[in-house]
């Protein structure tokens, strides 16, 4: 029986790098590093799991928000201003659009080294 998803693997130009700046500006801490495949994983304090590959050559594909397929990954945060005033000052930079439902969700995205959409999100309410 499936019990959790373990964990998303990104496909990235520089695998390392991206690691990295996942550890560095989001606070995930670096929990396996091989160098000789270049594959790294990183996990967030409150679950969660980053796996970072090495890509091909070939120029990746361009997509648009609302293409079909897989296009951002939430992180939740507690407080949702100092979570993007943490972002910003680690030098993160929003690319929209910033939003706030009638329930009180608040959402923004930002965008990794290699233009992968991760959405920050505080719900009052978890789902």
């Amino acid at each position: 029986m499936i019990r959790s998803i373990e964990h998303i693997a990104i496909v990235a130009a520089d695998s390392r790098k991206l690691a990295r700046w996942y550890c560095d500006v989001l606070g995930f801490e670096m929990i396996l590093e091989n160098e000789e495949s270049r594959t790294y994983f990183a996990r967030l304090p409150g679950g969660g799991i980053l796996e970072f590959l090495p890509s091909n050559d070939r120029a990746p594909a361009v997509c648009a928000a609302d293409d079909a397929g897989i296009r951002h990954i939430a992180l939740k945060v507690d407080d949702f201003d100092s979570a993007c005033r943490m972002l910003e000052d680690r030098g993160a930079a929003f690319v929209g659009p910033y939003r706030e439902t009638s329930a009180g969700t608040r959402f923004n995205f930002v965008a990794d080294p290699e233009g992968n959409l991760l959405q920050i999100v505080y719900r009052p309410e978890p789902l």
